[in-house]
């Protein structure tokens, strides 16, 4: 994965959410998620030139892996890192704020907490 400190934020997130979502909310059905999107994020980045080779390459192409290989052939590492934290950020605040009204009051105070420390992340 492109960014292990985004790994240390969803392992915070499940840990919270311990006993109540179980199997609702896990680090890799959101990790797989924000890899998905991420990858949309960084080849709508490009030029269209670059899109079109891009999506002609990665047709085939099944594995969000092999399709992230052939996007670092157009853009850097560094850009795609930066996408990625953003986009995850904004998809766990998503997920937290439309999650905390649907849990007990005392998860909803340690969600706001952690939604308040990620987002000065």
């Amino acid at each position: 994965m492109i960014n292990n400190n985004i790994d240390k934020v969803l392992e915070e997130l499940v840990d919270i959410l311990e006993g109540h979502k179980k199997g609702i909310v896990t680090k890799k059905s959101l990790s797989d998620h924000i890899h998905a999107l991420s990858l949309y994020v960084a080849v709508e980045s490009c030029s269209q030139e670059e899109r079109d080779a891009i999506k002609a390459k990665t047709q085939s192409q099944q594995s969000q892996d092999m399709i992230e290989k052939i996007l670092l052939e157009y853009i850097s590492v560094e850009h795609y890192a930066e996408i990625y934290r953003k986009t995850a950020l904004s998809v766990i605040e998503y997920y937290v704020t439309n999650m905390i009204p649907t849990v007990p009051e005392e998860i909803q105070k340690s969600l706001k907490n952690y939604l308040e420390k990620i987002t000065l992340r």
